[in-house]
Formats: C-alpha cells, sequence, structure tokens
C-alpha cells in the first residue's frame, strides 16, 4: 500500500491516503501541541522564555512565543497561517525594579529538556504570573464552537507542591470567563477541577495533584455556564500557569504557588477528531508511556533543587 509522509509542518494526504506523522496528536482537530524537547528538532524550544525588561514601578508581561507541534492540523482548520496558531508563554515577576537576578519566577531547563519553573514561596512580590497561553486564532475558535468537546492533556512532573490557598484556589489550568469562576471550559487547580459546574471527560490523574513526582492529567469539556462575550477581553487562557492567572481570585496564589516541570501540554478538539475521549486518552496513555518508561526520552530526568533556584 501506499503511504504519504507528514513532514514537520505540512499535510501531505495526495488520493486521500494515509498520513504517517511525527507525533500522534498530529490529526485533524489537533489545535495546540506544545513540548519543549520534542522528538523533532523543529518543534524544540530553544533556550528559556524571555522576561520582562528592567523597568522601575512598572508591571509589564514578557512573552515568547513556542512551536505548536500540530501548527499544520490546526492552521488548515482555523483557515489561518502556521504563524497564528503557535502558543507563547508569558511572564510577570512584577519585581522589575533593579538589575538584581529574578526571585520570583526562575526557569530552567531539566536534563531530558522539559521547561522547570521554580516559584518563590518566601518574599514573593505580588501578582506574579507565568504561564503557557493560547493564540488569539485559538481563542476565537473556542469561542465561536462552544459546544464542541475539547480535550486537554497534561504531562508534569510537581518539583515543590503549591500551599493551601483557602477556598478556591488559583487555578493552574483555566479557559473560563474573565469574570466569575463557574463560566468556562476548564478551571482546575491544586484540589483538582472547580468552578465548572461538571466536566463532560476525566480521568484519575496518573500521579497525584500537588504531591511530588509525575502527573499526567487529561479532561474534556465542552462550555460550562454563562456564554462568553468576546473571544479576547472576557477569555482567561492558561493551558498551565503559575501564580495570579485568573484576575477574579486577587492575589491568593502569591508565595503559594507549585513549581513544576512541564513535559507536555496539549488541546483539542475531539469534535473534529472524531474520538471519543476515552479512545483519545488510551492514545494519549499510550504516548505518556513510551516518553517516561525504560528507555523513554524522559526517563531518569533531573532538575535543580526548587530551594537552590528560589526562596
Amino acid at each position: 500500500m501506499s503511504l504519504d509522509l507528514n513532514l514537520p509542518g505540512t499535510i501531505l494526504n495526495a488520493g486521500g491516503l494515509p498520513i504517517a506523522a511525527d507525533d500522534d496528536m498530529q490529526i485533524d482537530g489537533a489545535l495546540i501541541v506544545w513540548e519543549p524537547n520534542h522528538p523533532i528538532d523543529a518543534f524544540k524550544m530553544a533556550g528559556l522564555p524571555n522576561r520582562p525588561a528592567y523597568s522601575v514601578g512598572s508591571s509589564v508581561f514578557a512573552t515568547t512565543t513556542l512551536e505548536n507541534v500540530a501548527a499544520a492540523q490546526a492552521a488548515a482548520l482555523l483557515g489561518v497561517a502556521e504563524s497564528a496558531v503557535k502558543p507563547y508563554w508569558a511572564t510577570n515577576d512584577n519585581a522589575m525594579l533593579s538589575a538584581a537576578p529574578p526571585t520570583n519566577i526562575v526557569y530552567e531547563r531539566s536534563s531530558k529538556g522539559a521547561l522547570h519553573v521554580a516559584a518563590a514561596q518566601t518574599g514573593q512580590s505580588t501578582f506574579v504570573t507565568a504561564g503557557l497561553r493560547l493564540p488569539d486564532a485559538v481563542k476565537a475558535y473556542l469561542y465561536a464552537n462552544p459546544s464542541h468537546l475539547y480535550y486537554v492533556s497534561l504531562w508534569y512532573e510537581v518539583t515543590r507542591p503549591a500551599l493551601d490557598q483557602g477556598g478556591l484556589e488559583s487555578p493552574y489550568l483555566t479557559l473560563q470567563k474573565s469574570s466569575g469562576t463557574t463560566h468556562g471550559f476548564f478551571n482546575v487547580g491544586k484540589d483538582g477541577p472547580q468552578g465548572v459546574t461538571s466536566l463532560a471527560g476525566q480521568a484519575v490523574p496518573v500521579g497525584a495533584r500537588n504531591t511530588l513526582g509525575l502527573v499526567h492529567e487529561r479532561l474534556a469539556n465542552t462550555f460550562d455556564g454563562t456564554a462568553l462575550t468576546n473571544a479576547t477581553t472576557d477569555f482567561v487562557d492558561y493551558l498551565f500557569g503559575f501564580g495570579l492567572c485568573a484576575g477574579q481570585y486577587g492575589d491568593i496564589a502569591r508565595n503559594k504557588t507549585l513549581s513544576a516541570k512541564l513535559f507536555r501540554v496539549a488541546l483539542l478538539d475531539l469534535t473534529v477528531v472524531g474520538k471519543t475521549y476515552d479512545q483519545m486518552g488510551a492514545i494519549d496513555d499510550a504516548m505518556r508511556a513510551r516518553a517516561f518508561g525504560i528507555g523513554g526520552r524522559y526517563s531518569g530526568d533531573t532538575h535543580t533543587a526548587v530551594t537552590s533556584l528560589v526562596a
């Protein structure tokens, strides 16, 4: 049987023949697949996220455009250029008042290339924020298709647990309205999903949330609650964040946010993919097992102790 090849950044499917992909999530319906040390060089993250410039009295974000393993598929679905579907990393450590080294959020790459985000739990400035965010084109797609079933996969390792914040926890995964906490697709804090009234799909994580060690979370949902009014200004979007990811929570995460290594984050539209939550989960589980199993690309990964990086 003839077989077309799917090279990074292209979709070749002449004559309706099967496509050989570089990643099991390079499929129609994939929106964001980010893996900082993906096996394909074209998708690897170079270095560390940008930091805000030193500026007395200012509070600004620095952003870093990242690669999307599913850029070709997402661009084809949304009808935009591949550059328009790349996620970005945003950092506001809100303490750029001198040329001193940063002390609120510190980044490093682990021995196997994960992005390690170390967050201070002592002496942290107010409203510190960092995380993986969606491009406007993807937010507009979610806004236009709220009834679709969306799937999120998170591979990460907790390197220092979050502290109790009282009541609702400032989320690390949040795709929701900018006001209120019960209107959105996902809103997940250290104690699990919160705010949104239900999830269409949720598995017990591999590993335990907010406990040292590897965690694999996979969730699925449609939009729940009062509809969004705007694709950008009414939409809080962090596929994985640290600190103040949602303003309606105030500054409750100050000195309390977790530290973690991020290996892989993905967002897919299962309505377009044509798979159930369980079917997609089985693919996801198999990928993670290969990556972290004996001889896998992340087996034996190491990092600097959080307390050696931040207070």
